[in-house]
């Protein structure tokens, strides 16, 4: 039959509009689900590469500078693109470079110390800072489920605090002051960045990572010049779970895996804001951090041969409650 003239006709083999609407919300579903997981991936790759840095190079701080400047390298071609320029922001960002560097300098013995899994836990946990200072500086107030959030964080961290990744320890631990050090420098970062999401428009992200990544950089280097802090301290063995075989295993280049980490530290932040831009920050925060809490775990059993105690998988469990708890917003 010949088509009305005028008329546009569908080809034969062509899908109709609803069809076509719903391919494409289930495709924008697969990567909301790809962006989150990708941003966790990298989160926990982090985390175990660094404490393979520890185990394998003599520097692993010079290996950690590597990564800061190699991020910085890319944050700034990104900032470049997006021809963003303030100063407030260039300050923000090197105050959060000096927090990432004091984390940095607290999570390497504290790995060493108490395990991956638990370090991660607590990184994850240090999210209570912002929220407590919030309440302060910009006179929120948190819901009930937050509240309950903040309780169990009171509880999580001094469990986490008396643990170590390594059920074999003959003697119990006392409370390491590395993990509430850690906790406090950690939130601090996360609380710097709320202050740039409160003064300064997202267009100045790429401006404010640059800043970030190299006033890390900076920081780093004058650590380890004055310091002479390499992060390896070998006078302390492993907790979570000896594993000579890696500790004393085929030495790696501190070059290599420093650029390794600053490629997934931009990765991890890309894929954030990529799940941020598909997903509500509501779901983005609890669920990384919740699912990271759990993976890094597993992982550290896996890789690193860690065994945590019963205490120490009660605060893992507390702080996975409690990352949730604390990132609920009412609507």
């Amino acid at each position: 039959m010949d088509s009305v003239p005028g008329r546009r006709t569908r080809p034969p083999d062509a899908l109709p509009p609803q069809a076509l609407t719903s391919q494409r919300r289930t495709r924008n579903r697969y990567s909301h689900l790809l962006y989150l997981l990708l941003r966790l991936g990298f989160t926990v790759s982090f985390s175990h590469l660094l404490r393979l840095s520890q185990a394998r190079t003599r520097r692993p701080m010079l290996a950690a500078c590597i990564n800061y400047v190699v991020a910085a390298v890319g944050c700034a071609l990104w900032a470049s693109a997006a021809g963003s320029w303030n100063s407030q922001t260039l300050i923000l960002g090197g105050l959060a470079g000096f927090t990432y560097v004091s984390s940095l300098v607290l999570m390497l013995p504290t790995m060493r110390r108490s395990g991956v899994s638990i370090t991660g836990a607590v990184v994850q946990l240090s999210l209570m800072v912002p929220v407590a200072v919030s309440i302060w500086r910009f006179g929120e107030r948190p819901n009930e489920l937050q509240t309950l959030g903040i309780v169990t964080t009171a509880v999580a961290l001094p469990l986490l605090a008396g643990s170590s990744g390594s059920s074999g320890d003959a003697q119990p631990r006392r409370l390491s002051p590395l993990v509430p050090i850690l906790f406090l420098s950690t939130g601090s970062s996360q609380v710097v960045m709320k202050e740039f999401a409160a003064v300064r428009p997202p267009g100045d992200l790429p401006l404010y990572s640059a800043a970030l990544f190299a006033s890390a950089s900076v920081f780093t280097a004058l650590w380890m010049a004055f310091s002479g802090d390499t992060g390896r301290h070998d006078d302390a063995s492993p907790s979570g779970g000896e594993h000579p075989q890696l500790d004393e295993g085929k030495e790696l280049s501190e070059g290599g895996i420093g650029v390794l980490l600053g490629i997934i530290n931009v990765l991890q932040l890309v894929f954030l804001l990529l799940a941020l831009r598909e997903l509500p920050a509501i779901i983005v925060f609890p669920v990384s951090a919740a699912l990271g809490i759990t993976v890094n775990a597993l992982l550290s059993m896996a890789l690193w041969k860690e065994r945590p105690r019963p205490s120490a998988w009660l605060g893992i469990a507390l702080a996975v409650a409690a990352v949730v708890l604390l990132n609920w917003k009412s609507e």
